[in-house]
C-alpha cells in the first residue's frame, strides 16, 4: 500500500507536514466571491467571458505591474507583464517558446529542487539532461555551476555534443542553457539567495547564453521586517548591457497568495520576451489562459484588497505557524543532532538528519505508527542525477496544519527518532 493510500484510509487524525497547500481558513472565499460578482455584473463581463488577448487582460497587466512596482520599489510596467495560467503552466510555455531539445544543451536545477518541476522539463525534451546545482550559504554554488557549463562548452567545441542545429524553425529566440531557481524562501530548502549571488548569477547567464527561470512565488510571504531583495529580473533590467530578450524571467503566481485553484499567474521579463512568450501556440489558439478568472482578480489587485489580505491575514497566520515549527524543532529535534534550515517566510523548513537515517524509511514509520506525514528528501532529487542526494533529509510544510498540530507533529518526529535510532545517535 502506498503512502497516499495509507493517508486516505486514515483520513482522520493524521498530522500532515508534507502538504504545501494553504489551510482552508487561509482561502479568501468572500473576497473572491465579491470580485466575481462585481465583474460579472459590470460592463466588463462581455470581454472577460470571451477569448482573451494573447498577452492577457490589459487591466490586470497594468494592475499587476503597479502592484509589483510598489512592493519591490521597482520600475515594472505593463509592457513587462504577460498573464499566465499559473507558474507550472507558464514554465511549460517558457520551455516551448525559448528552448529546443537539440540546441539547448542542459537544464541546471537548484538541488534540492521543487520535485514536480522535473517532469515539466522532461516533457519538453530534456530527459537525462537535468543537472542539480547544490546550494551554499549564498544561495547557489556558482563555481560548481560554471564548471558544469564550461564542460558542456568543451564538449561542443570538440564535436562530441550532438548536432546543435535547432529542431524548431528560425525566428525563435533560443537559449543554450536553462537555470531553474527559487531565489526567495525556496521550495524545499527555505533558503534565500543573497544579493551578491543574484548579481553574479545574472552575469553568468549573460556570459553563456542562459535563461534563468526564477520561481518568485513566495516573495510576499515574508515576515523578516526587511525590504525584499531585488529579483533576478530586476537586476538583469538594471545591469548595463541587457539584451532585447534578457537572460531572466520572473515566474509569478497567485496560488500561494490568493488560492491555488485560481490557476492564474504572470511572467515578468523584457517587453520582447513577454511578447514572444504570449505567442506560444496554445496561447495563440485559445487566447490567454484563465481569461475569466484573470478579469475577476483585477479588482482584487487594483483595489489593494490583495495586499491587505497578504499583510493582514496570510503573513500573521503563516508567521505563527512557522514560529511554532521552529520553536518545536529547536526544542525536540536539535538536541538529537538534527539540523534544520528555516526562514521567516514562505511555506517550508528543511531537516537534515544524521547520515545513518534514510528518510524514505523513516517517513513510512512516521505515517504508519505515529500518524505524521513528512516529505522525504529523495522526493527533491533532480531526476536521473545521482551527484546530489538528500536521502537523510526531509521537507516540512507549516502552511496546512495549526500551530498546535505542528508542535505535536514535531514532538512525534522526536519520539519516533528516539525509538528507531536512539541507540545509534
Amino acid at each position: 500500500m502506498s503512502s497516499l493510500d495509507i493517508i486516505r484510509n486514515k483520513s482522520q487524525g493524521v498530522i500532515n507536514l508534507f502538504k504545501g497547500h494553504p489551510f482552508k481558513d487561509l482561502l479568501p472565499n468572500d473576497m473572491i466571491s465579491r470580485a466575481v460578482d462585481k465583474v460579472l455584473h459590470s460592463t466588463r463581463y462581455g470581454s472577460v467571458m470571451q477569448y482573451g488577448l494573447d498577452e492577457g487582460d490589459p487591466d490586470l497587466r497594468c494592475s499587476v505591474a503597479k502592484w509589483l512596482a510598489a512592493f519591490y520599489k521597482d520600475t515594472t510596467t505593463k509592457d513587462n507583464i504577460v498573464i499566465s495560467g499559473g507558474a507550472s503552466q507558464n514554465l511549460a510555455c517558457i520551455l516551448q517558446r525559448f528552448t529546443d531539445p537539440i540546441f539547448t544543451r542542459k537544464v541546471f536545477m537548484v538541488a534540492p529542487t521543487y520535485f514536480l518541476a522535473c517532469k515539466i522539463f522532461e516533457d519538453s525534451g530534456f530527459q537525462g539532461r537535468l543537472k542539480g546545482v547544490p546550494e551554499n550559504d549564498e544561495g547557489l554554488d556558482l563555481t560548481f555551476l560554471e564548471k558544469c557549463i564550461q564542460e558542456e562548452e568543451q564538449h561542443a567545441k570538440k564535436g562530441s555534443a550532438p548536432n546543435e542545429h535547432p529542431y524548431k524553425f528560425d525566428g525563435y529566440k533560443l537559449y543554450r542553457y536553462i537555470i531553474y531557481v527559487v531565489p526567495s524562501f525556496g521550495n524545499p530548502s527555505a533558503r534565500v539567495m543573497s544579493l551578491v549571488c543574484r548579481e553574479q548569477l545574472v552575469k553568468l547567464a549573460r556570459k553563456y547564453d542562459a535563461l534563468v527561470i526564477a520561481d518568485d512565488v513566495y516573495d510576499m510571504l515574508n515576515w523578516t521586517n526587511a525590504e525584499p531583495l531585488p529579483r533576478l529580473v530586476t537586476i538583469d533590467r538594471n545591469m548595463k548591457g541587457q539584451s532585447a530578450f534578457g537572460n531572466t524571467v520572473s515566474n509569478g503566481s497567485f496560488s500561494k497568495i490568493l488560492c491555488p485553484g485560481i490557476r492564474t499567474g504572470w511572467a515578468e521579463g523584457t517587453p520582447d520576451f513577454v511578447f514572444s512568450l504570449s505567442q506560444t501556440g496554445s496561447t495563440k489558439s485559445g487566447g490567454c489562459a484563465s481569461q475569466l478568472l484573470a478579469g475577476c482578480i483585477e479588482p482584487i489587485v487594483s483595489s489593494g484588497d490583495l495586499t491587505k489580505w497578504i499583510q493582514g491575514v496570510l503573513v500573521p497566520a503563516l508567521s505563527a505557524r512557522q514560529n511554532a515549527m521552529e520553536q518545536a524543532i529547536i526544542k525536540y529535534l536539535v538536541p538529537l543532532n538534527i539540523k534544520y534550515s528555516s526562514n521567516k517566510g514562505g511555506y517550508f523548513a528543511w531537516l537534515e538528519f544524521p547520515e545513518f537515517v534514510n528518510t524514505d524509511d523513516f517517513h513510512k514509520t512516521l505515517l504508519t505508527k505515529y500518524d505524521v506525514v513528512i516529505a522525504p528528501g529523495s522526493a527533491f532529487h533532480v531526476t536521473k542525477d545521482t551527484s546530489f542526494t538528500a536521502t537523510n533529509c526531509a521537507r516540512l510544510s507549516f502552511s496546512w496544519e495549526t500551530p498546535d498540530n505542528i508542535t505535536k507533529g514535531i514532538r512525534l518526529i522526536s519520539d519516533a527518532f528516539k525509538t528507531e535510532y536512539g541507540q545509534r545517535n
